[in-house]
């Protein structure tokens, strides 16, 4: 038998993401962050936006273009967003003394 660390199969994965540092819960939280931004920067180009920009302007499907980077621009800025908003919550989040 190989000599390692030991794994629990209540908790599969490899043993650093369970180290106890919190890293597994920063992963999470910094996935949803990404998801909530592509789903908003998303919906927010495609609905609201690419209907009133120029036709140079509109993304197409499978085309790198200035729609393209429009959208990508305005889901980073949302992502962004809401790490600053996850980050001031957490700081004035209520500690008793």
């Amino acid at each position: 038998m190989q000599a390692g660390p030991e794994r629990s199969p209540a908790a599969p994965g490899p043993h650093w993401f369970r180290d106890g540092t919190g890293i597994e819960a920063k992963v999470k939280r910094n996935f949803l962050h990404a998801l909530a931004a592509v789903l908003a920067g998303n919906a927010i180009y495609f609905v609201l936006l690419m209907p009133r920009l120029p036709l140079w302007a509109q993304h197409g499907i499978g085309k790198l273009d200035p729609g393209l980077g429009l959208d990508f621009l305005l889901c980073g800025a949302i992502f962004l967003l809401l790490r600053r908003w996850d980050r001031t919550r957490k700081a004035t989040v209520y500690r008793p003394r």
